[in-house]
């Protein structure tokens, strides 16, 4: 029995950790060190992380602060107006009398700005006797809107190092949303910032955490991240990932995990805890190395992308298959004994060998498993190719890698204590396992097979597994029961997957979709409205054509092997009154799924790391980015900015 429960993964353990078993308990810290190693060179020295300064003093070093962390700008709705805060590195100041504020187009006005302190007086070399602000300030804008929705206001400012440099002048525009405008008179209202251009900072909302927990994109993670001190983004990021448990990102790697802690012999909780830590570290180290590549090669450095390919999606998933047939008792995989053997006794001198194994396999689950680009990774990414700051991308990746990577750690652990030492029963659990990750196969090529074959795929695991169960056997005991009770629910759900194949369905976890739907179901030829398009030349075309329409353009990326671009286009764009809004836009889908090198060329043009996303472009074909959405987005939310699009617009 304890050499059937080994031989399951032993072969595949046996050749990763003949990689990583030099690393043996110490390749997670050995890898850190590596991996901070070129931040610490290329950003000389951290500044004080409790104080929030993520930035280095000149003091430090002959090179000069980049203007947006020697000034960081963030900005609050504030009742009748809007109050924005400079946090001013030591060292640095800004000056009074080059602070503008000024409302594009006649929609809006400013009152006179209120200043949070009063300045100090300069004889300044550059512009003679002024006022300056060497500490943090505040400026508050009272804001009365005339008509219209929304209004810009943009801010100008200009500061200076004491150590001799004077910053250019900088320019920051804010999208102001009027949320009084159905008001029988116009007045002094509150705004509500949206978004900031021209590389602005942080859209206030006052409370970060209520802001991070409230984010529909990309964008915002960005904007958070050029404000935020470290520890809170380490904290916040952290909390992220655990949010990410029951998505995409992380669902696909629980059986994994647990097949790794079946195929041990006798497994403790402590063993299954440093089995289970291993692999997550091995993810979490992975995620901050992208973000560390990101840094140093920009939007490039894009290595999930690469291989969501087709020959590596479908290799893994034979990889996963073989696995789960070796998890039956069809096959015991092993490699030739000498070899074996020869790679056991190696292995074995260092203690810790099969951590190492486990260590790289979720280093490797990392990039292939986790299929999705999503809002946190995206907005981390953009942060980082557009500051080079790969310190501060570097680390909340690899917090976010933790969280996800906590109730992986949960499951190991309560798997671990749970399992039975011997008996037929975990035969049975073995065999559980094997068809979990021949769920993870199906569930890989699902981005590459039409949602037909995909449904009826599901449906014959799960009635394979429902079979297997007893669902058609006499049940004698309690426990024998209990398991035929599972196993008749699991039937009568493979049978509804097989009608919801063949009524149109595409969602294995709602498969009577198709028939409860009925004549509501959106025809092929609505759902088709979208132009597609792979490179940047037939995405300029079609943005011509879209400026002689005189029509707003909705840019869709999407691959075939992204989950969440087929949830949108399932559950958002297949909705009725998002069809009917989309009608006034001119449709455009730039699919990357084959990732050549036009593809390549039309994800950097825009600075994305992958799809999905969603940008928007003006009557002018020029993106308006503050409505770019990067990661998943919830209906009622998309729809709410396609309306305010076409009311900005009319």
């Amino acid at each position: 029995m304890q050499a059937q429960n080994t031989h399951s993964i032993d072969w595949l353990m046996t050749l990763t950790r003949a990689l990583f078993t030099p690393f043996s308990f110490t390749a997670p810290l050995t890898l850190l060190l590596i991996l901070l190693l070129p931040v610490a060179t290329t950003t000389a020295s951290a500044a004080d992380i409790f104080a929030g300064n993520t930035s280095l003093s000149p003091a430090f070093g002959s090179e000069f602060l980049p203007v947006n962390q020697a000034f960081v700008l963030t900005d609050t709705p504030a009742k009748g107006g809007l109050r924005l805060t400079w946090k001013i590195t030591p060292g640095h100041y800004l000056y009074k009398e080059r602070m503008a504020f000024s409302v594009t187009g006649s929609n809006a006005s400013l009152g006179e700005p209120e200043f949070s302190i009063e300045g100090e007086r300069k004889n300044d070399p550059h512009f003679g006797k002024v006022t300056v602000f060497h500490s943090d300030v505040s400026v508050f804008l009272p804001v009365y809107f005339n008509s219209g929705t929304e209004a810009t206001i943009k801010a100008r400012y200009q500061g200076c190092a004491d150590a001799g440099l004077c910053y250019p002048p900088q320019i920051r525009s804010l999208l102001i949303l009027n949320e009084s405008a159905s008001a029988a008179t116009a007045g002094l209202t509150p705004a509500r910032v949206t978004g900031m251009t021209s590389g602005g900072h942080a859209a206030g909302t006052g409370d970060k955490l209520t802001e991070l927990a409230s984010l529909d994109s990309a964008n915002s993670i960005t904007q958070f991240l050029q404000s935020a001190s470290l520890i809170m983004i380490a904290g916040l990021f952290f909390l992220l990932g655990i949010g990410l448990t029951f998505t995409p990102c992380v669902f696909p790697m629980i059986p994994i995990v647990s097949s790794i802690i079946v195929g041990q012999t006798n497994p403790t909780v402590i063993r299954s805890s440093l089995l289970s830590l291993s692999y997550v570290l091995g993810m979490a180290i992975t995620y901050s190395l992208a973000g560390v590549a990101t840094g140093l090669l920009g939007a490039g450095a894009n290595a999930q992308a690469i291989l969501q390919s087709e020959p590596t999606l479908i290799g893994f998933a034979v990889l996963f298959s073989i696995l789960a047939l070796a998890m039956f008792g069809v096959y015991e995989l092993q490699l030739p004994t000498g070899l074996r053997d020869k790679l056991t006794a190696t292995s074995n001198k260092l203690s810790g060998g099969q951590l190492g194994a486990v260590f790289g396999i979720g280093a490797t689950s990392a990039l292939i498993v986790s299929p999705c680009v999503s809002a946190p990774l995206a907005g981390s990414l953009v942060y980082i190719s557009t500051t080079e700051d790969a310190l501060i991308g570097g680390i909340a990746l690899f917090m976010l890698g933790l969280g996800m990577g906590v109730p992986l750690i949960a499951v190991a652990i309560g798997g671990g204590k749970l399992l039975p030492k011997a008996g037929a029963w975990m035969d049975t659990i073995k065999q559980v396992f094997g068809f979990l990750l021949l769920g993870v196969a199906i569930w890989l090529l699902s981005r590459l097979l039409s949602d037909f074959v995909v449904m009826l795929s599901w449906a014959f695991l799960i009635g394979t597994m429902a079979v297997v169960l007893g669902a058609l056997e006499a049940a004698e005991t309690a426990p024998q029961r209990v398991v035929k009770a599972i196993a008749l629910f699991l039937f009568i759900y493979a049978i509804m997957l097989i009608i919801g194949a063949f009524s149109q369905a595409s969602d294995p976890l709602n498969p009577l979709s198709g028939v409860t739907a009925g004549d509501n179901r959106p025809a092929v030829s609505e759902q088709s409205d979208f132009v597609t398009i792979t490179s940047s030349k037939e995405l300029t075309l079609q943005l011509q054509q879209s400026t002689r329409s005189g029509k707003l353009t909705l840019v869709d990326f999407y691959a075939d092997w992204c989950v969440s671009c087929k949830e949108i286009q399932k559950k958002i764009f297949a909705a009725p009154d998002i069809r009917q809004t989309l009608a006034n836009f001119h449709l455009i889908k730039a699919d990357v799924t084959r990732n050549s090198p036009e593809n390549i060329a039309l994800l950097k043009q825009f600075d994305l790391f992958g799809p999905p996303a969603l940008l928007f472009f003006d009557k002018n074909g020029s993106e308006i980015k503050t409505m770019r959405i990067q990661g998943d987005i919830s209906k009622v939310a998309f729809l709410h900015i396609l309306n305010t699009m076409l009311g900005s617009d009319g």
